[in-house]
């Protein structure tokens, strides 16, 4: 059964995160593999994205694999990673 929603701010993890709505605060790194049916990103992702609705925020790092079925991304954000519409 699937969380229904995670926040993570100040952390470093390596992980594998399943949730309904998933939210990396300004100050967050994970390493790892985020599915959600919400993604909001602030911090540093090191890993795969995938989410219904993902929201890229300007401070948001994010290197690996994003699949999604909508997206928002903020100038200023920094991203190296494969974007895939799923």
């Amino acid at each position: 059964r699937r969380q229904r929603q995670m926040c993570i701010r100040d952390s470093s993890i390596t992980v594998t995160i399943k949730s309904k709505t998933v939210n990396l605060g300004r100050s967050s790194y994970v390493k790892g593999t985020v599915t959600a049916d919400q993604i909001t990103v602030e911090g540093e992702v090191d890993g795969d994205i995938q989410g219904k609705d993902v929201y890229i925020k300007s401070s948001a790092k994010i290197k690996g694999t994003i699949r999604y079925s909508n997206i928002d991304i903020q100038d200023g954000s920094i991203i190296n990673a494969d974007l895939t519409i799923s």
